[in-house]
């Protein structure tokens, strides 16, 4: 463990403790530290994690943590970052839910019509051919089913 330099706590995504030389190390620095020690790959610039201290986002990979206003005191919180695949994933599962929620209104605006309509209301016959007899509601979910 190293005894000299200075100690940052983090918490977010990972939780932990950073040791670095100084205030005067770079953001780029303090990134790859918390990478390397929660085991997150680069991702491009700035790698695979947000970092944001004092309320600012620690964007800049060349200024130094001091530049940054980062004290010894200060807390990082570490964020990480979507893929590009967890962003594909995401943005298909929203998709996936709006259709969802297409349909179902679109099921029960069709069930709630067949019910209110005598004329279009669902009918079905046992094999002998008389008619079975069904409530509004159960032509509802019935139609939703189809």
């Amino acid at each position: 463990m190293e005894s000299e330099g200075l100690k940052l706590n983090c918490s977010g995504s990972w939780t932990g403790s950073i040791h670095l030389e100084s205030l005067n190390d770079t953001v780029d620095t303090l990134h790859s530290k918390i990478r390397a020690a929660a085991g997150i790959a680069q991702d491009g610039g700035g790698g695979g994690v947000k970092l944001i201290a004092g309320g600012r986002n620690l964007t800049d990979l060349t200024k130094t943590l001091a530049e940054c206003g980062v004290k010894s005191s200060t807390r990082i919180l570490v964020l990480q970052k979507a893929t590009a695949a967890e962003k594909r994933d995401l943005t298909a599962a929203s998709d996936r839910q709006e259709r969802i929620k297409r349909l179902r209104s679109a099921v029960d605006k069709m069930a709630g019509r067949s019910a209110s309509h005598k004329q279009r209301a669902l009918t079905l016959e046992n094999q002998d051919g008389s008619a079975l007899k069904m409530s509004s509601e159960d032509q509802s979910l019935l139609m939703m089913g189809i």
